[in-house]
């Protein structure tokens, strides 16, 4: 459980790269030891917002000793469809003498999400400390479609 303060963050690695489990692991001690948030386990639909840093790894050369790695930053929480609302993602190599400065990578990318949340949507950010959605469960703002038009749309086609 999240202390005052501290942020929920969860990380689920797909990879099967000794670097990438490297970085992984790297990472959930980071946020582990972080006073500014708090690692807990990643489940799908969480009762509780949370952000969530989805990562994928594969082997970037016939070594195995250098890894590319994606990271996706979501908000997640079960009033959301889906896998949650995205908020930053980045790519980058990591060799086995980089762990450490690709872990930083994502952790920074981590802190500006969040603070993409706080400028952006303050609600969501808010929710994050007091552990209370925005939104009922399973149901959207009476408002999402009427005010702020659909959630997506497409180009329509010129004549």
């Amino acid at each position: 459980m999240a202390q005052d303060g501290q942020l929920r963050v969860s990380v689920f690695h797909q990879g099967s790269d000794q670097v990438g489990q490297q970085v992984a692991l790297a990472l959930t001690e980071a946020i582990r030891g972080s006073p500014l948030f708090s690692f807990v386990d990643h489940e799908i639909a969480p009762r509780l917002p949370r952000i969530v840093v989805y990562l994928v790894s594969v082997d970037a050369d016939v070594n195995r000793v250098s890894t590319a790695i994606s990271n996706v930053v979501i908000y997640d929480h079960v009033s959301i469809p889906g896998f949650g609302i995205f908020l930053l993602s980045g790519v980058q190599s990591c060799g086995q003498d980089r762990v450490e400065i690709c872990t930083k990578s994502i952790l920074l990318n981590i802190e500006l999400s969040v603070e993409v949340l706080r400028k952006g949507w303050p609600e969501l950010w808010r929710s994050l400390f007091t552990g209370n959605g925005i939104y009922s469960e399973q149901q959207p703002p009476d408002d999402a479609v009427s005010n702020h038009g659909p959630p997506f749309s497409l180009p329509t086609a010129s004549r």
